[in-house]
């Protein structure tokens, strides 16, 4: 006969491996297939706004707040975080 906490331990161990294997499958990205052409589009509009050296107008004063987005498997986003 199994004591009481044997059986919870085994319990626990099986739990705790089950949510790793689930983990880890869910942790794989999916590949993402690269366009150059849409990469080269975005740096070229990020190039087109100018130089920001540090200490420039604009610069100064507090950080513009902004929200953490987390997106789900149908793509609906949720906000992780407010800073």
């Amino acid at each position: 006969m199994t004591s009481r906490p044997s059986l919870l331990a085994l319990c626990l161990f099986l739990s705790c491996l089950g949510l790793s294997q689930s983990c880890l499958a869910e942790a794989k990205p999916p590949p993402a297939r690269f366009d150059a052409g849409r990469a080269f589009h975005h740096v070229a509009n990020l190039v087109a706004i100018g130089p920001r050296p540090s200490g420039s107008p604009g610069m100064d004063g507090p950080p513009e707040p902004y929200s953490v987005l987390t997106f789900d498997k149908a793509g609906k986003t949720s906000v992780y975080a407010k800073r």
